[in-house]
């Protein structure tokens, strides 16, 4: 058996499921062809990947700074550190590099640094509804003391 034969008998049967949904234009044919191998000796079919990938997009992870993906819920996720151009000077001629965490999930794909889950949009809607409830009233409140000042003189 092949390395990658012996790895994808490590997926559970949903994290083959999405590997075979989500993932299918970043591997060659080859690849491919092993991944649905491996979910036809487990006797998957169509719809038996199509109910456990609904089921597991229902699940909701409001914390994705967790080491489990918002969308498939696998714990397979990639780290890489990426060294930015930028440098941090830490004193007089001397500099450190900075570096930022990029992760993945490697079983559906999602990009923890670019993919909203649904409980972070929510946040940012709560956010700007309520700048805007604010701004409207400050705006009310500047308008009603133009209109006092206009009174008292």
């Amino acid at each position: 058996m092949s390395d990658l034969t012996d790895k994808l008998k490590e997926y559970e049967d949903f994290e083959l499921a999405f590997l075979f949904k989500y993932q299918k234009s970043n591997f060659l044919d080859a690849t491919y062809k092993k991944i649905e191998d491996e979910i036809n000796s487990r006797n998957l079919n169509s719809k038996d990947i199509n109910f456990l990938i609904n089921r597991k997009l229902k699940v909701r992870i409001n914390n994705h700074k967790l080491n489990v993906c918002p969308r498939c819920t696998s714990e397979k996720i990639i780290s890489s550190r990426e060294e930015s151009d930028l440098q941090e000077n830490v004193g007089l001629y001397k500099y450190t590099p900075i570096y930022f965490e990029h992760r993945t999930c490697g079983v559906c794909g999602w990009d923890f640094a670019k993919n909203l889950t649904r409980f972070d949009k929510r946040k940012i809607l709560k956010i700007f509804l309520v700048s805007i409830f604010i701004s409207i009233v400050f705006t009310l409140l500047f308008r009603l003391l133009l209109k006092l000042q206009e009174l008292i003189w």
